[in-house]
């Protein structure tokens, strides 16, 4: 019962029924995100992520603990992302 009440989870559901996952993204450096189009070729990380949809490689790589308190570490290393394109504002 202890070790339930310390775990932090990384799977969240918001009071409107949403379940997201929370995960690490490293968008540059040695270890940043390598993004791939729908034909599985390599390409450039999007200007603007709002819009777009990622189905990402998730890989755990460790707990962290603070305190009496401890929780998993999961980082998005790849991802198949599409950009909606044509919503900008038109004013």
């Amino acid at each position: 019962d202890q070790v339930r009440e310390r775990y932090a989870s990384s799977l969240k559901t918001s009071e409107k029924g949403y379940t997201t996952l929370r995960c690490k993204m490293n968008k540059s450096g040695r270890y940043a995100l390598q993004c791939y189009d729908t034909e599985k070729e390599k390409r450039s990380q999007p200007d603007n992520w709002r819009g777009c949809s990622i189905r990402p490689r998730i890989v755990w790589k460790g707990l962290w603990v603070m305190g009496k308190d401890f929780g998993s570490i999961l980082e998005v290393t790849h991802g198949l992302v599409q950009e909606r394109g044509g919503e900008e504002c038109p004013f």
